[in-house]
C-alpha cells in the first residue's frame, strides 16, 4: 500500500523588525512493509512457479529457514532474493512431493523484528 508523507516545515528568523519566514513542503510517496510467502510451488522445470521465494517491500533484513518433517534445515538463507528450487542446503538432491515447514524472521525498516511461520506444499 503506497501512502504519501507530506511535511510543511517553517522556519522564522526574527532579528528585525520584519521576521523573514521559509516554508518547504516535501511530498513522498513510501510503501509500507510487506511480505508474501507462498504456500506452494512445482519445481519440475516446466518454466511456471519453478523456485520458491519469499518477497517483501521495506525489508531491512530477513532470514529464511525451511525444515523436512523431522525438523532438520534443508533450506536456509539471510537474502530476500534468494529463491529455493526444491534441492536441500548442500545441492545434492532434490526433496520430495511433500509438505515442508518454514519460519521466516523479517525486519521491516525502522520497526521489530516480526516472525511467520507456515507451510510449503512441494507438487511435481
Amino acid at each position: 500500500m503506497k501512502n504519501n508523507l507530506i511535511l510543511r516545515i517553517i522556519a522564522v528568523l526574527s532579528l528585525s523588525l520584519l521576521p523573514l519566514t521559509s516554508i518547504s513542503q516535501v511530498d513522498s510517496t513510501y510503501e509500507e512493509p510487506a511480505i508474501y510467502i507462498p504456500n506452494s510451488f512445482t519445481p519440475n522445470n516446466d518454466g511456471y512457479n519453478d523456485i520458491w521465494q519469499v518477497k517483501g517491500i521495506g525489508i531491512e533484513s530477513i532470514e529464511i529457514i525451511v525444515f523436512n518433517k523431522w525438523g532438520k534445515p534443508i533450506f536456509t538463507s539471510t537474502n530476500l532474493h534468494a529463491t529455493w528450487d526444491g534441492s536441500n542446503n548442500k545441492g545434492d538432491y532434490f526433496v520430495q512431493n511433500e509438505i515442508y515447514s518454514y519460519i521466516v524472521r523479517w525486519k521491516p525498516i525502522n520497526n521489530q523484528i516480526k516472525v511467520l511461520t507456515g507451510n510449503i506444499s512441494i507438487l511435481r
